[in-house]
């Protein structure tokens, strides 16, 4: 959905697929970036947290929560 920028139609399935396997960092990272996508920074905020929390090593999320914040 995201190759097709679609926003919406991604988040609704990295919303299911974070319910389904909540120890993936690339979910959230993907999650973040739709909700970016779709203005919702706060959002994107707490789903990058989550993938540092997950990948401490993440550096595309530490960059692109340094840039939200």
């Amino acid at each position: 959905y995201e190759a097709q920028n679609d926003p919406k139609s991604a988040l609704a399935q990295l919303q299911i697929a974070a319910r389904l396997d909540e120890k993936s960092a690339a979910v959230f990272f993907n999650k973040a970036r739709a909700e970016l996508a779709l203005g919702r920074q706060s959002d994107a905020i707490s789903s990058l947290r989550r993938t540092i929390r997950l990948a401490p090593r993440e550096r595309e999320a530490r960059a692109l929560l340094a840039q939200v914040l």
